[in-house]
């Protein structure tokens, strides 16, 4: 062999062979990705403290009652969601009738209420979801089932209905619902929209009566008609328990009904005079004088005359007909307001532009209308 030829073999062999190879193997390419680390692990979520209920609770139709939401332990707490709800059903052989569920954020021990509507079982469930787990993990913790018991306490009411709107046809009037207490369960209440001649007794029903279960917004609320004229209208409620025993809870009545009535176009006179509007009126100063208006609907308004600004213009009285006196010359704007509540086109406002001329220059000019 030569040696020189195996010298220089080798040598190739190393610089080309050998190198590329290595480099092929352990270079990665420019392209490479290192894969993301392993999702952390997280133990099962588990219960910290059990749901409980409050130890002055009574179960009672009609009593308020506390439960203390259960507290969670392990589990990813990033994708948790912590909530509680409360279960009903008439007798252990029933399904369980759910509330909605109640979410707190904070897996702390908080206090939820219910208020007890009628007799049966009662149970409260906490619950922690976590979504790390595929399905999504759900632990429960059951404060113990509590019989709810009928109260001994009469039906009575607490708060009686109220009506508000306007007692004018084609107004919407809206009612809000009787609150009570006690009676044997189940307890039905009920409400109507009634009228009345006096507003005191005697009341029909404009409606059917209705299960406050059902209500709704647009059920508490009343369009009142031509038929309503006259009339006082109201929204009537009623409790009645297992026994029968009735507890009335309306409130109070709007009314008597009126139809609108209108302003109209008015018209009026100083010192008999119509006024044009637009054009001034021309009066003496420190001198009373005679103002009138009158108008062409069927409305019985009441009427203000004031002078605008500064101006110290005194008027006789509020009314249709007065005495206005200018004690100052000058160019006063007086504007006459019109207001009735049960007009259709209430307010109305009339502007006045008036001339208050000197003694001097109003026997001048006007010596056959001289008022002295």
């Amino acid at each position: 062999m030569n040696p020189g030829a195996d010298t220089k073999y080798n040598r190739r062999y190393q610089e080309t062979d050998y190198v590329s190879r290595y480099t092929k193997l352990a270079a990665p390419p420019a392209s490479y990705v290192p894969p993301d680390p392993p999702d952390p692990e997280y133990e099962d979520p588990l219960v910290k403290t059990k749901a409980m209920w409050h130890i002055d609770n009574v179960y009672e139709v009609g009593q308020e009652v506390t439960a203390i939401a259960a507290t969670w332990r392990e589990g990813n707490p990033e994708t948790q969601t912590y909530r509680s709800r409360w279960q009903t059903r008439l007798t252990s052989s029933d399904n369980w009738t759910n509330s909605s569920w109640i979410n707190d954020p904070t897996n702390q021990q908080v206090n939820l209420t219910f208020t007890l509507t009628e007799p049966g079982e009662l149970r409260f469930q906490s619950q922690v979801r976590d979504t790390s787990w595929d399905p999504v993990m759900q632990v429960n913790s059951f404060a113990s089932i509590q019989n709810v018991g009928p109260s001994d306490e009469p039906l009575s009411v607490v708060l009686r209905t109220s009506t508000s709107g306007s007692a004018l046809v084609g107004s919407t009037l809206t009612g809000t619902l009787a609150e009570y207490k006690g009676g044997k369960a189940p307890v039905l209440e009920e409400y109507q929209w009634q009228k009345s001649a006096s507003g005191t007794g005697n009341w029909a029903g404009l409606t059917n009566w209705t299960s406050a279960a059902t209500q709704s917004p647009a059920t508490l609320q009343y369009t009142t008609g031509n038929g309503e004229v006259g009339m006082y209208v109201r929204f009537g409620a009623k409790a009645t328990d297992a026994d029968g025993t009735i507890s009335y809870g309306s409130g109070n009545a709007i009314g008597p009904i009126e139809s609108p009535t209108t302003i109209g176009a008015p018209t009026i006179t100083i010192n008999d005079v119509e006024v044009v509007y637009g054009e001034p009126v021309h009066v003496p100063v420190n001198t009373p004088v005679h103002a009138e208006a009158t108008i062409t609907g069927d409305a019985s308004p009441s009427y203000k005359w004031e002078a605008r600004g500064d101006y110290p213009m005194m008027v006789g009285q509020q009314a249709a007909t007065t005495t206005l006196t200018f004690p100052e010359e000058g160019a006063p704007t007086v504007t006459l307001t019109i207001t009735d509540s049960t007009a259709t086109d209430s307010p109305i406002s009339y502007a006045m532009s008036f001339y208050v001329a000197s003694q001097l220059e109003w026997e001048i000019l006007h010596p056959e209308d001289n008022l002295n």
